[in-house]
Order: C-alpha cells, then sequence, then structure tokens
C-alpha cells in the first residue's frame, strides 16, 4: 500500500492492513526541513493521516529519534517531539 518507488530505502515505514509503523528516519525525515527526504516523508505522512491509517511507533524509535534531534537539531525541538508522543 504504501512502499512506492518514492518511498526512499532509508526511510521506513512499513504498512499492513491500514497500520504503519514509524522509524527514526521516518520521523527524523519528517521533522528535519534539511533532510534530503524532508518534502518526501511530508507528503507520506500526510497522505497516511488523510487515509486513517493507525501509526504505530516503539519506546525504543521515540528514544532514539529523541537522541537524534537533540543532537542534530536542538533541545526546543527535541522536547516538542516528545511533547507531541
Amino acid at each position: 500500500m504504501i512502499r512506492q518507488k518514492l518511498l526512499p530505502q532509508r526511510m521506513k515505514i512499513h504498512t499492513t492492513n491500514e497500520q504503519g509503523f514509524i522509524d527514526t528516519s521516518g520521523y527524523f525525515s519528517y521533522l528535519n526541513a534539511r533532510d534530503a527526504n524532508h518534502s518526501q516523508a511530508q507528503s507520506i505522512m500526510g497522505r497516511l493521516a488523510d487515509q486513517g491509517d493507525d501509526l504505530y511507533t516503539s519506546n525504543f524509535v521515540v528514544a532514539e529519534t529523541h537522541a537524534l534531534i537533540l543532537t542534530r537539531i536542538g533541545r526546543e525541538e527535541a522536547a516538542r517531539f516528545l511533547s507531541s508522543m
């Protein structure tokens, strides 16, 4: 369903039966405007939201994404990410 050619290899969003698992690279690409896959991530996340798909992640992905945002973007964005979870 979501595995399309425009989905970058390193940005993994696995979907089955209208459910999706978002990993660290998916979140980071979505949040980081300077990431090479940012516009694709925005498009994909928007489409998933519009379709009403159930999106999932894990505590490990949240912790890993928080650490990545903290070191590469900044403290405020990392706090905003945690608050949105």
